[in-house]
């Protein structure tokens, strides 16, 4: 049993695979300016981020809902945060948005591999707090409950 590590390396995969492709369709909807596909993934804090955009995908807790002798089923918490820069702020905070429906929505198509809830979607610096006006972040807490044998 994998637990949190094997959701988390789960969801990054994912979202590897397929951000790229509705980040094309949010832009082909909008056609106001492009958003970049993501250029570094983390599954750890990182002091700071080289290039912009990223993605952290950081666990946070695991709770044991019902545990067997060959099997576990846990709700695990996951914190996804996306980094960008923009040199026009109002820009930076549409780039914000978007980037958090992308992984909404690709987290709702991706329901098959787990329950997934998005419990919350926040747009206040947490990870760039006081770096500068033309960096910031957004944050989407997510509840995965997995079943593994």
């Amino acid at each position: 049993m994998k637990l949190i590590e094997g959701v988390i390396d789960t969801v990054m995969q994912y979202l590897q695979d397929n951000m790229a492709a509705k980040i094309a369709t949010v832009d082909a909807e909008y056609g106001d300016f492009p958003l970049e596909d993501i250029k570094n993934w983390y599954i750890a804090e990182v002091k700071q981020v080289p290039e912009y955009p990223s993605i952290l995908v950081l666990g946070e807790r695991s709770e044991v809902r019902e545990e067997g002798d060959s099997y576990v089923r846990a709700s695990h918490l996951v914190t996804i945060f996306i980094v960008a820069v923009d040199q026009d702020t109002e820009q930076l905070r549409r780039k914000l948005y978007r980037y958090t429906r992308v992984i909404f929505d690709l987290l709702r198509d991706s329901r098959a591999s787990y329950v997934t809830t998005v419990t919350s979607i926040e747009y206040s610096p947490m990870f760039t707090r006081g770096e500068s006006e033309f960096i910031s972040d957004a944050r989407l807490t997510v509840e995965f409950v997995a079943y593994e044998t």
